[in-house]
C-alpha cells in the first residue's frame, strides 16, 4: 500500500475521450442557437403577417404553435 497513485495510464485515456478536438461542439451549439432564434423570430413573426386570418379556429392554433415554438426556441437558445 502506497500513497502514490498511477495516474499516467487513466489520464491520456480520459483527456482525449472528454474534449471535441476538431471543434464539433461548438458547431452543433452555434446550429442550435441558430434554430433556436429562428423558431422564436418564426412565433413572432406568425402573428405580424399582413392579410392574417384572425378567425376563432385559426387564432387557436397560432397560440398552441407560437406557445410551443417559443418554448423550444427558448430552450435551445439556452
Amino acid at each position: 500500500m502506497g500513497a502514490v497513485t498511477n495516474f499516467s495510464a487513466d489520464s491520456l485515456q480520459f483527456s482525449a475521450q472528454a474534449g471535441m478536438v476538431d471543434g464539433s461542439r461548438a458547431v452543433v451549439r452555434s446550429v442550435q442557437r441558430l434554430l433556436g432564434a429562428a423558431l422564436v423570430l418564426a412565433a413572432s413573426g406568425l402573428w405580424l403577417t399582413p392579410g392574417a386570418n384572425f378567425g376563432s379556429d385559426v387564432m387557436l392554433f397560432k397560440v398552441g404553435l407560437s406557445a410551443v415554438s417559443v418554448m423550444l426556441g427558448a430552450s435551445l437558445l439556452l
